[in-house]
């Protein structure tokens, strides 16, 4: 007598690598955007000194696809213990 064993059942059901592939599309891809409204007057100032005041009730929009690709925020957080 033969017993069928699924096949998923011979597999680490975590599968931490894949969990690991999805969230870097995601980072990398984002489906949607971010945009904000400032709650205030806001100063930005750019890397080379420029100094711009942003009005209460603007509407921001955050350049995700920019940020994910930034190696100053991402580069310190990558590590083994992620995968």
């Amino acid at each position: 007598m033969y017993i069928m064993i699924p096949f998923w059942a011979t597999y680490d059901v975590n599968f931490p690598e894949c969990i690991a592939v999805a969230k870097e599309t995601l980072r990398l891809e984002s489906p949607t955007q971010m945009i904000r409204t400032t709650s205030g007057p806001y100063e930005i100032i750019t890397r080379s000194g420029n100094r711009y005041l942003v009005e209460k009730d603007t509407a921001v929009l955050i350049n995700s696809y920019q940020m994910a690709r930034n190696p100053q925020t991402w580069l310190h957080n990558l590590s083994q213990k992620d995968f």
